[in-house]
């Protein structure tokens, strides 16, 4: 299993473009590939089947990179990415039809570190604006 990378340090990078291409943490670039994207039924499998599943928030290009603390991974994907995650198909995201006013697209990166827990990547639609 990979360490818990969710102690919310960065490296001082920030999003430069999304769709994002790559993932880094305080140690620097991860070795991980962007998979597909991937909805609902599909994170509720990985939390079932698995256990652990590594968030990583884009909440905006000039933001770092937010890293949800493992321990919480099922409270934030109960309250606040289940009622606003895109379908896996859809072709654009429609904000204004989620709570808030926001929704986040979601896709699966695969870590190239053995046994590594799995990591998906929420881009959130609209950004938020960089603090």
């Amino acid at each position: 299993m990979c360490p818990d990378r969710s102690d919310g340090r960065s490296d001082g990078r920030v999003v430069t473009t999304m769709p994002v291409v790559e993932l880094w943490d305080a140690s620097g670039p991860l070795g991980a590939r962007r998979g597909p994207r991937v909805g609902d039924p599909d994170i509720r499998a990985l939390l079932e089947g698995v256990r652990l599943v590594q968030f990583v928030v884009a909440d905006a290009v000039g933001a770092p990179l937010r890293w949800i603390p493992l321990a919480e991974a099922r409270a934030f994907w109960r309250y606040e990415v289940r009622p606003r995650i895109v379908r896996a198909d859809a072709a654009w995201p429609e904000p204004e039809a989620y709570p808030g006013r926001y929704c986040f697209v979601a896709t699966r990166w695969t870590s190239e570190a053995p046994q590594a827990v799995p990591l998906v990547l929420l881009e959130r639609h609209p950004p938020r604006a960089p603090r």
